[in-house]
């Protein structure tokens, strides 16, 4: 009867075992399809990049990029600036769908952009893409100088104008002229002139390059902010320039009722020396 029990008990472990190394086999063959699925993952396609080739030091300028996974991923994107800077892995943004970043370079030179790709699953493309750009200043306002009062023809500097960015001009004119200089990948140049008491903005735009770039911009007397702003061919803002403040005095004219009061007076002189 000892004898019995003990086969029992041997039968009993056998039989345990072989259910349990049974369940194990089912679940390990339930979740194949999911492991034959990420061996299946392919990587995202190589970047585009979109972004201007030229710019000036120091000026933040931006860059699109873009990929598609074949697999419907996400995907993550690494930028290396060619300066020694590179960005972490930016994103996850949707297959197809455009990251938006910024960068700036200090000095002078020619660079090479390069962007990497990976999908969520961190399966990354092989090549990247390569982008050429180079960095110089792309406008130079040439006619107006932070730190200088400018009286007619006649101009002064100011230390104290020029660690505020401030300009003064005093003339007649009612509007003032200023002329840039711009390197061939800019085709457009836009001022925009605020009203610093207001607040209103006046904006003109100059994309003739034929005869240089001048632009007359409406004024008169009163405290300003004063930004140009360059632009490639491509719609890129590739560099810029702000006055902080400009002081502009309009004298030597009148409006209607300057004119009619000084012709009472005038009036008025004549009776009484008559």
């Amino acid at each position: 009867m000892r004898r019995f029990h003990s086969v029992l008990a041997v039968m009993l472990t056998i039989s345990l075992f072989v259910l349990t190394m049974n369940g194990a086999m089912g679940s390990t063959q339930s979740s194949a399809p999911k492991t034959m699925l990420r061996d299946g993952n392919q990587p995202p396609s190589v970047p585009l990049l979109l972004g201007p080739h030229a710019g000036a030091p120091a000026f933040e300028l931006m860059f699109t990029a873009n990929a598609t996974d074949p697999d419907g991923d996400q995907v993550l994107f690494k930028f290396d600036w060619g300066d020694g800077n590179s960005s972490d892995w930016l994103g996850p943004v949707n297959s197809t769908e455009n990251i938006v970043t910024l960068n700036y370079w200090d000095e002078i030179g020619n660079y090479t952009i390069h962007v990497r790709v990976k999908d969520s699953l961190g399966l990354e493309q092989n090549d990247s893409l390569s982008f050429n750009i180079s960095i110089a200043p792309q406008i130079t306002i040439t006619n107006l100088q932070s730190g200088y009062v400018y009286i007619g023809q006649t101009f002064f500097y100011v230390g104290v104008f020029y660690l505020i960015g401030a300009i003064a001009i005093a003339s007649t004119a009612t509007n003032m002229t200023v002329n840039v200089s711009a390197s061939p990948n800019v085709t457009s140049v836009v001022s925009t002139l605020t009203s610093i008491r207001s607040g209103n903005s006046t904006n003109i735009t100059d994309d003739n390059a034929t005869d240089g770039y001048q632009l007359v911009i409406p004024i008169k007397s009163g405290l300003y902010q004063l930004l140009f702003l360059a632009y490639d061919a491509d719609g890129n803002l590739i560099d810029g320039y702000l006055f902080n403040f400009v002081l502009y005095w309009q004298f030597g004219t009148m409006n209607a009722s300057q004119a009619a009061l000084l012709a009472h007076h005038s009036q008025l002189k004549a009776r009484i020396f008559k």
